[in-house]
């Protein structure tokens, strides 16, 4: 089980978080749509939550705060 969610995280550390896997330059839309109540659909926050979870720090994750931390109102919070 560990060896797999090390493998989970590898992956999206690999793209990014958020990227497509054929142009890191490119993010993947739905990702970026913050949803709220959460559904099946995954999000940055969501993978940024799995990550963290599992005690990862990595810089390949920064790009995704910041994109995340982007999207907050003048009040700190998200819609």
């Amino acid at each position: 089980m560990q060896q797999t969610l090390a493998e989970a995280a590898e992956f999206l550390l690999i793209h990014h978080v958020y990227k497509h896997s054929h142009d890191l330059s490119n993010p993947i839309t739905r990702y970026t749509r913050i949803g709220f109540p959460l559904a099946s659909d995954n999000d940055l926050m969501r993978m940024l939550f799995f990550l963290t979870k599992l005690g990862v720090h990595d810089p390949r994750m920064q790009e995704a705060v910041d994109c995340l931390a982007g999207k907050r109102t003048k009040l700190g919070q998200w819609k």
